[in-house]
């Protein structure tokens, strides 16, 4: 294994479009296919998040057609560890990198240290890491300024122990109420016939999300058809914690959220 570090041109991660106004990082990996038979390339990705409260988003491409997605809480712990990654090469012919994008919700402190490590039995890899910082100005709703911005690579330090990384002051974590926005993009991925993703992946991220934005009631108990309500009740019992333009943002959110949600339960 290998942390890289030069400057050089390759197009955005293939999810940028979505996620241009979001916080975020990713790391690039380069797995080494070349003399390998293996089909199928698995391996774990080990991070602690030194100085940072909340929860991150990954999504990433096992496959040219595949997208796999999890939310990971860093609430209680600075360290998790995501298992059972799968990377598939034959899928990636002419492409040479693999992109694993990170988009944090929550809150960093000024002093922050990322740590952070792959692990991979099956071939030899490197890796880099860039960074986004959205540059949007906002004068009114009806006009955007948008500033040019570039990636920013994460340059690896040492501090004796072994390799980590800090972001700067400017990268923050992303308002968790744009969170429920972000999953609703990727459950329109569902009504794409040419993208896979797991139906159960994204209810656990739903659930997920809804038990990260808001406090749960005392209603434990429920199916799925009652999820609309409880999700209400949740923003009832969380109203003051919002503006009117939130609120309008969330009921938005909410039942775009669930009108998908009851669709897929149909078919």
């Amino acid at each position: 294994m290998k942390i890289i570090s030069f400057n050089y041109e390759r197009e955005p991660p293939w999810f940028f479009p979505y996620i241009e106004n979001y916080f975020h990082f990713f790391y690039d990996i380069k797995f080494e296919c070349k003399d390998i038979k293996k089909s199928e390339i698995k391996f774990s990705l080990n991070i602690k998040l030194d100085g940072f409260n909340g929860v991150v988003m990954y999504i990433y491409k096992p496959k040219i057609n595949k997208i796999e997605f999890d939310l990971i809480s860093f609430e209680s712990t600075p360290i998790q560890l995501i298992k059972d990654l799968h990377y598939f090469p034959q899928y990636y012919k002419g492409q040479e990198t693999l992109d694993f994008i990170i988009i944090p919700f929550g809150y960093f402190n000024e002093e922050n240290k990322l740590i952070t490590s792959i692990r991979c039995n099956d071939t030899e890899y490197s890796y880099q890491m860039f960074s986004w910082i959205p540059s949007l100005l906002f004068k009114n709703v009806k006009s955007v300024i948008k500033v040019g911005n570039v990636y920013r690579e994460l340059i690896p330090l040492d501090d004796g122990w072994g390799y980590y990384f800090e972001f700067s002051k400017s990268f923050k974590g992303n308002k968790k109420e744009l969170l429920s926005n972000l999953v609703n993009i990727i459950s329109r991925f569902d009504e794409n016939p040419n993208v896979e993703i797991s139906t159960t992946d994204l209810k656990s991220v739903i659930k997920k999300t809804n038990d990260f934005i808001f406090t749960i009631p005392n209603e434990t108990k429920y199916n799925e058809f009652d999820l609309f309500l409880v999700e209400l009740k949740r923003l009832r019992n969380n109203i003051s914690q919002f503006s009117k333009e939130d609120l309008l943002f969330e009921l938005d959110s909410l039942i775009k959220f669930y009108s998908r949600l009851l669709k897929s339960l149909k078919k």
